[in-house]
């Protein structure tokens, strides 16, 4: 709040001195609501953009890069993270290595990139058959937020799939996602562990570390908050990453995501509504923050 509010007073770029402090200073605190009134702020360049409409709060990135064979520097594969007062991250949650299921698109094979147990060094670079992070990317700007991204595949061909949101009201948020038949689509909820997860066609469980592959039908919900989703998704917990601070990189659950799987060939809608207000507030803090643990670097 206290950056949104900074943000708010700024109204203009950021100097790199200040960035560069916030990504080495920042952590996890108490929050203070002291950002007030609804604001855009895009970054010089267009590369990244915040949205703020409260109670809801988008990110927007369009910044990429390669992957490089070092546990430190993380995969720029997830672009869009979406917030809400009351409720915390909902969707998003920052990158990660080995583990493709967290890019918001991939085209190819994806158990070719895999943390496999014990292995200490591995190789971070994906082969030749599968594509997860972008090689370009920008904002889009046709009426609603969104991003577009843009991957190769084995042969030198190129695949665009693009995100929108659209804000219906304060209870309820649209991510829109479109692609082609060469691009899986993936949607990464943020975990409240210990609290329910159950499905349009019965399924129930409490977050925990056991895990689940489902397809749940029509809808998910989560801790409050209900995924209307488009047909042929699939949902699983718990889609672990790479841990730069073990050894082995292993993971716990709870550093782990809730995914949706989806095909990403033409234009699919999930939803995000809020079912009781302030759900899943009081589990927020059980979230591991992807800034302090290093995913998100």
């Amino acid at each position: 709040a206290y950056l949104m509010r900074q943000m708010q007073l700024l109204k203009g770029p950021i100097p790199a001195d200040d960035a560069a402090s916030l990504l080495l200073w920042g952590e996890d605190g108490a929050a203070v609501d002291c950002a007030r009134g609804d604001f855009d702020y895009t970054l010089p360049g267009g590369r990244a953009e915040v949205i703020r409409r409260a109670p809801w709060f988008l990110v927007l990135s369009a910044f990429t890069a390669q992957v490089i064979q070092r546990r430190w520097i993380q995969d720029r594969q997830n672009f869009v993270s979406v917030f809400r007062d009351g409720t915390g991250l909902i969707a998003g949650g920052g990158n990660t290595k080995l583990q493709p299921s967290w890019s918001n698109f991939t085209v190819g094979d994806e158990s070719l990139l895999e943390r496999r147990p014990g292995d200490e060094d591995p190789v971070f670079i994906p082969p030749l058959g599968l594509h997860h992070v972008p090689e370009a990317a920008r904002l889009l700007d046709d009426g609603r937020p969104g991003v577009e991204l843009v991957y190769s595949d084995r042969d030198g061909g190129k695949h665009r799939g693009r995100i929108r949101l659209q804000i219906v009201n304060r209870d309820r948020l649209r991510y829109t996602l479109e692609g082609d038949s060469a691009m899986a689509a993936h949607f990464t909820i943020l975990p409240r562990m210990g609290q329910p997860v159950k499905t349009a066609v019965g399924q129930t469980a409490d977050l925990g570390a056991t895990p689940f592959h489902w397809q749940p039908g029509a809808w998910i919900e989560h801790a409050g908050v209900r995924f209307p989703l488009p047909p042929g998704t699939t949902a699983r917990w718990p889609v672990l990453p790479h841990d730069p601070y073990t050894k082995d990189g292993h993971a716990e659950p709870e550093e782990g995501r809730l995914v949706i799987d989806l095909p990403a060939a033409g234009e699919h809608t999930i939803e995000i509504e809020i079912r009781a207000r302030e759900a899943g507030a009081a589990q927020s803090n059980s979230v591991r923050s992807t800034y302090r643990t290093g995913y998100s670097r």
